[in-house]
């Protein structure tokens, strides 16, 4: 199991171009705020059409969520799911249904519950 404090170091190892501003998070151990580094760069990637890293970024969200303590879980599920949904305007259909097919099965699963829940 991966606690919160382990994922800035697994983030900043898997995206070292956001390493220097997870230095910057204040807290060592503020997850939620390391999440909504990743989450930003996901988007920026969606933005800028680099598929290839947006699928990354979303295999590594699912392995913080899978292997990640009750903290990290909740900051994927609140940060990095519920911002999925903006990422769709950022992009073209035909890259969204590409997005959607390579995202992994318990991070999808999470979308499509949260999408359920907000009547999207």
């Amino acid at each position: 199991m991966m606690n919160q404090y382990e994922v800035p170091a697994l983030l900043a190892d898997e995206l070292p171009a956001i390493g220097a501003e997870l230095k910057m998070v204040k807290s060592f151990g503020n997850v939620l705020g390391s999440v909504r580094i990743f989450t930003e760069y996901t988007n920026k990637m969606v933005a800028i059409h680099q598929l290839e890293m947006v699928k990354h970024c979303m295999c590594l969200a699912e392995q913080l969520y899978v292997k990640g303590n009750n903290l990290t879980r909740n900051a994927i599920e609140n940060v990095f799911v519920y911002a999925i949904s903006s990422m769709r305007c950022c992009c073209s259909k035909g890259e969204w249904q590409h997005i959607q097919s390579q995202m992994p099965v318990t991070l999808h699963s999470l979308y499509v519950q949260q999408v359920l829940k907000s009547g999207l």
